[in-house]
């Protein structure tokens, strides 16, 4: 995945990728941003964009819409947090099953 991608989807941008760019975001092709599988289709795309400001900005509303439902920080972090409070439980564990020492 293409962090400039990410970056430019997240801020709204409505954008054109090839299939390098669209790695990874594949279910936003055609809603979030446009896909282009050669240099021709790739400039058809951009001058849609510059031309059809409703084109544009649909792509700019569904790209803020995947960009959030793909990398808010709850989904972002989620795995993360399950990983620490499993790790908290077992270290927690270890001390309950020691001998008090005082």
């Amino acid at each position: 995945m293409k962090i400039k991608c990410v970056e430019a989807l997240s801020a709204g941008c409505p954008i054109v990728m090839n299939r390098a760019g669209a790695d990874g975001l594949e279910e936003g092709a055609g809603r979030a941003f446009l896909l282009a599988m050669n240099w021709g289709e790739f400039a058809h795309h951009v001058v849609r964009i510059l031309t059809n400001d409703t084109l544009a900005r649909e792509l700019e509303v569904e790209a803020v819409r995947l960009a959030s439902g793909m990398f808010s920080e709850e989904v972002t972090f989620s795995e993360l947090a399950i990983v620490l409070k499993e790790g908290a439980k077992r270290v927690a564990s270890r001390f309950d099953k020691r001998p008090a020492m005082w």
